[in-house]
């Protein structure tokens, strides 16, 4: 018997209709029922998509049930495995996105039930859940005579499939916007560079930039104005000040000084485009950051500085560090931290000596390589490759990071006009993770597949 998203008072009538003492294989997607069933026989059971404790409060007697299988649930565990009773389990596989503590708490309480490693064969556990089962899994394997397979899902990441998926949501909403309001954006872009692309750093060249900036300030044809960044080498006069000269409402960028005493508001203003997309990360996968330790390798004003300010505040409220390599005892640090942000501009210089099991590691950073050093990867990040196997979420380089920045300069661009016509500024965190998110697009598709 398969049932997806079916009315539970529907389900519980069906089962006190139906002869289900012989049932032998049950899937249940998205149901909930709470009456006390006789599924003696059952020998399979499938659990996916099911809010809360799928058996309610139920006495449930699996004393046949060879097979279990539970994924992408919010359930107690030890209600469905210790008060059903299961002697004669030999499969038992879990596969969560993401498991609360009491629910790590309450499997490593299962793993210290007799009953369930009678006649257990193989046991399949998600990534996340590894460290809460130490020192209980050594135990557990010991005692399960029987055990001939374990295994540890490998950690998921952030693939460039799954950071298109956000960019996507971010292009979405400025579109949306941009058509609802009739705003038509038009960003000038000036590059800091004479016309044969070499750094000038004197003062007629200094001068030039600030009246072009004026100019093109001045022009209402231009709703953006964004200096193309880093600034060369060559390139240190008032770097600053050139910068000011943009005003607030068409500074895309959110680099200018008015525009960064917005950072810790995330409601006012505009905000640079890294950091914005980063925080969609966060937003999009709903990824815990409330009182989260979260280390930032990295202390530029393009992305460090600013991209600590923003998760400071009320709607991220993390716990921040911002260093850099030449900190002391830095290996220490950022092994201590649930998400770790490098934006230091060393290539693969973070590797697997700098994180703990488990971490979700952001690399916003993009280093090029010279053509003749490696024909097929001339750019990449500042993390190794070999940190990977010890993440539970990472971001790739190249298409990462970076494609969240350019989809969040052109929702940039929407925004500075918005503010140009008087109105509130948008504040995409908030739009995506209430319209956007992995969480609230399967509630949403739940919804619908129930009406």
């Amino acid at each position: 018997l398969e049932l997806t998203y079916y009315f539970t008072s529907n389900f519980t009538l069906f089962l006190r209709q139906q002869k289900v003492q012989t049932l032998r294989k049950l899937i249940l997607n998205g149901i909930k029922f709470d009456n006390e069933n006789n599924l003696a026989n059952l020998e399979n059971l499938s659990i996916k998509n099911s809010l809360g404790n799928p058996f309610g409060k139920g006495k449930n007697n699996f004393h046949n049930l060879q097979r279990l299988e539970l994924e992408d649930n919010e359930i107690e565990l030890n209600r469905i495995v210790l008060k059903a009773k299961c002697e004669s389990l030999k499969f038992f596989r879990i596969k969560e996105e993401e498991l609360s503590i009491e629910v790590k708490e309450k499997f490593n309480l299962l793993l210290n039930f007799d009953a369930i490693r009678v006649k257990l064969e193989v046991l399949i556990l998600p990534f996340n859940i590894e460290l809460y089962l130490l020192p209980n899994l050594k135990n557990f394997i010991v005692k399960a005579k029987y055990l001939r397979h374990i295994e540890i899902i490998r950690s998921e990441n952030y693939s460039t499939e799954k950071q298109k998926d956000i960019a996507d949501a971010i292009k979405s909403i400025t579109k949306e916007a941009s058509r609802t309001l009739n705003f038509h954006p038009k960003v000038t872009i000036i590059l800091p560079t004479n016309v044969s692309g070499k750094a000038r750093a004197d003062s007629a060249n200094y001068v030039t930039k600030k009246q072009l900036i004026k100019v093109q300030s001045n022009d209402s044809r231009n709703t953006g104005i964004m200096i193309q960044l880093p600034f060369p080498a060559g390139f240190s006069v008032n770097k600053s000040n050139i910068l000011n000269t943009i005003p607030i409402h068409k500074d895309i960028d959110g680099l200018t000084t008015d525009s960064v005493g917005n950072l810790f508001d995330l409601n006012k203003g505009i905000k640079p485009a890294t950091p914005l997309g980063i925080c969609s990360i966060f937003n999009y996968y709903n990824i815990p950051t409330e009182s989260k330790y979260i280390v930032i390798m990295g202390k530029g004003k393009l992305v460090g500085q600013p991209l600590a300010c923003m998760l400071m505040s009320p709607l991220y409220n993390a716990m921040i560090t911002i260093c850099d390599i030449y900190m002391e005892n830095i290996k220490t640090i950022t092994k201590s931290t649930d998400i770790l942000i490098v934006t230091i501009s060393k290539a693969f210089y973070v590797n697997d000596g700098f994180v703990k099991p488990s971490v979700t590691v952001i690399d916003a950073e993009i280093n090029r390589l010279p053509q003749n050093v490696n024909e097929n990867l001339n750019i990449i990040g500042d993390v190794d490759h070999s940190a990977y196997e010890k993440c539970k979420y990472y971001t790739p380089v190249p298409k990462g990071v970076g494609l969240l920045t350019v989809a969040s300069l052109a929702f940039n661009s929407v925004n500075v006009s918005i503010l140009q016509h008087g109105l509130l500024s948008l504040n995409l965190s908030q739009i995506i993770r209430q319209s956007y998110s992995v969480k609230k697009t399967k509630a949403v598709k739940k919804e619908n597949k129930k009406s």
